[in-house]
């Protein structure tokens, strides 16, 4: 982190460790985990910290333990010794990937936006029609929220804090004004009814939020029929011919 000096007390050689290929999720409650991938996860801010593969692995291992502790124990009562005690790294080692306790809260809360976004333009895909892939990316982040529905919770539980509030209006201005760009496009290209597509883009993100919670615990076919379900929902209050909603969403799961 930008400011921070730190002596490390451990002989670093994270090049010869070896990376585990694939990906590697956080497991912290049943039912629950953060499929993301170590690129996403490791990435850090940081322009004076570039990390090799094998840093990155340490990194998301980091945060995979402190997922774990700040749901067992919640944010205020887990403490940096005890993150890394469960990750098995130095204080130096901590400090070198984050400033304190708050500074990875705020790295999971980015992480997890960067997982839903690579999950959106996976199930995109190389689809060019703009309402088609508003499809796939609602009924992909219904599939997204359901599967990491804890997680979600966690951070909004912990973004109720005075210190951490900004994280809860950061995220829901990034997610709004992600949204509103989407339906925008297809406006300009008369797919969506007119509106003003801050207040529509409110409406899909309340239906996706709304759809997940229902599916929590569910099986993967009636997650998937719910993410179907909310895709269609979104796009038959957006389009001007209901026909339009239907060959969107019948493309979602082939």
């Amino acid at each position: 982190m930008p400011g921070t000096e730190v002596q490390l007390d451990v002989e670093l050689d994270l090049d010869e460790e070896a990376a585990p290929e694939g990906r590697r999720p956080f497991e912290y409650l049943p039912g629950d985990s953060l499929d993301l991938s170590i690129d996403v996860l490791g990435e850090t801010e940081d322009p004076n910290k570039s990390l090799t593969k094998a840093g990155r692995v340490r990194k998301a291992q980091l945060l995979e333990k402190a997922a774990e502790l700040f749901a067992e124990n919640g944010y205020e009562e887990t403490r940096v010794v005890d993150i890394m005690r469960a990750a098995g790294v130095s204080k130096g080692l901590f400090y070198w990937y984050f400033e304190n306790k708050e500074a990875l809260f705020r790295e999971l809360v980015v992480a997890t936006r960067r997982g839903l976004r690579a999950h959106q333009s996976d199930a995109a895909g190389s689809e060019t029609n703009p309402l088609n892939r508003m499809a796939l990316a609602i009924a992909a982040s219904v599939e997204f929220v359901i599967e990491h529905f804890n997680l979600y919770t966690l951070i909004t539980r912990t973004s109720l804090r005075s210190d951490l509030a900004d994280l809860m209006i950061d995220g829901a201005s990034y997610y709004m004004a992600e949204t509103a760009r989407v339906i925008e496009s297809c406006q300009e290209l008369d797919l969506v009814r007119r509106g003003d597509p801050s207040e529509l883009a409110s409406g899909v993100n309340g239906a996706v939020t709304a759809f997940a919670t229902i599916g929590v615990n569910k099986d993967p076919e009636t997650r998937l029929r719910l993410g179907r379900d909310c895709a269609e929902f979104c796009l038959r209050a957006l389009v001007e011919d209901p026909l339009d909603a239907v060959d969107a969403v019948s493309l979602i799961g082939r």
